[in-house]
């Protein structure tokens, strides 16, 4: 007596089943999210440090949480859709009057963030620029604001730029950041805003210059994508990978129970 009384067709729908119900999951795209928790000392990288500059590699090619950089290693969020190593990240604003870095980093005192990037005094505006590599979009999923000290502001506007055109532009943003509030400012794009290249403007040009240096931002989560808008194909894809994982697994156990039982 034989357990399977058809020991060709079984293991074949057993993992057409697996394969059909990977097929419909929708697609994740990768997925990095910028913390600011790391600085250069002396050439070394160290836990970030109130007043120091952003540094410039810092998101640049991002394959995994924790990438060895010159000096150290940077960290980064990812929520588990994979990273971006097609993309390079760069920071900059208008470098105040007094000859301070134009942007910088700092610990706490913004809402309830923790290692924040922010603009200097009367820079105008807090700029962050994501470039993809030939044939590779930049998706922006979303990023924290909020005021120091622990304050709300209202600012000019919050826009995300293309390489030809405005993606995003929101005016008169409440910045949170008072006790008692939400203690951040959430900007989440359920489509992500896509280009080959973007960049993040905060314009807080309608405060006064000496407050201008009070809004940061942090926990900007982009992603990668080929130029059809579908996940570049050189990034792997952790759930769908696993999913086909399972498919083979299956595969091998109903194959394996067939000739078992025969």
């Amino acid at each position: 007596m034989t357990r399977f009384h058809n020991t060709t067709t079984k293991p074949l729908s057993a993992a057409l089943l697996v394969l059909a119900v990977t097929a419909g999951l929708p697609s994740q795209a990768a997925a990095t999210i910028l913390t600011f928790d790391q600085i250069r000392l002396g050439g070394q990288v160290v836990p970030t440090i109130s007043g120091n500059e952003v540094e410039q590699d810092y998101g640049d090619r991002v394959t995994a949480s924790t990438m060895p950089v010159s000096g150290g290693t940077f960290t980064y969020g990812n929520g588990g859709e994979g990273f971006t190593p097609g993309i390079l990240a760069e920071y900059f604003g208008a470098t105040a009057s007094n000859g301070a870095p134009a942007s910088a980093l700092w610990e706490d005192g913004y809402g309830d963030l923790e290692n924040v990037y922010f603009g200097d005094q009367r820079s105008q505006s807090l700029n962050i620029r994501l470039t993809g590599d030939a044939g590779v979009n930049v998706r922006l999923y979303g990023f924290d604001l909020a005021g120091w000290p622990t304050t709300d502001y209202v600012i000019a506007a919050v826009r995300v730029i293309g390489a030809t055109q405005l993606l995003f532009e929101q005016t008169d943003v409440l910045v949170h950041g008072a006790p008692g509030g939400p203690g951040r400012t959430t900007f989440a794009f359920a489509t992500p805003l896509e280009a080959n290249a973007l960049q993040i403007m905060i314009d807080y040009a309608n405060l006064d210059g000496a407050l201008q240096d009070n809004i940061g931002i942090d926990n900007i989560r982009f992603g990668q994508s080929g130029p059809d808008g579908d996940p570049d194909p050189n990034v792997p894809e952790p759930a769908s990978a696993a999913l086909c994982g399972s498919a083979v697994v299956a595969w091998l156990v109903v194959r394996r129970s067939t000739y078992a039982g025969a």
